[in-house]
């Protein structure tokens, strides 16, 4: 899978920017980095590219995922059995699900 991240925990200060006009290729199977930071997602199965999109597409597409033995973040798969509760279906991030329960149920 490529996306457009570093290959670390955290993005450096320069990738969170677009004055650079910078853009990094890499190969990874850590999909809450690819959730968190990546704007396209390409997604390759047996030598063709099976999705190209922007993340949110593309980890909506489970079935298609299980293809290449990826699985999309484990709150995204959360999320996922959960939207006949009425979640959005495109959660990527545990704070995207924190701000949706706060937004939702406020205390």
């Amino acid at each position: 899978m490529f996306v457009p991240v570093m290959p670390q925990k955290t993005a450096p200060p320069w990738f969170l920017t677009r004055r650079n006009r910078l853009s990094r290729n890499i190969i990874t199977h850590e999909m809450p980095i690819v959730a968190q930071y990546a704007e396209r997602t390409v997604v390759f199965g047996r030598g063709h590219i099976l999705l190209d999109g922007p993340r949110r597409d593309v980890f909506s597409q489970p079935d298609i995922l299980k293809q290449t033995y990826v699985e999309p973040p484990q709150i995204t798969r959360l999320d996922q059995v959960l939207r006949a509760e009425g979640l959005p279906p495109d959660i990527l991030t545990v704070e995207e699900m924190q701000q949706f329960f706060e937004q939702t149920m406020p205390v």
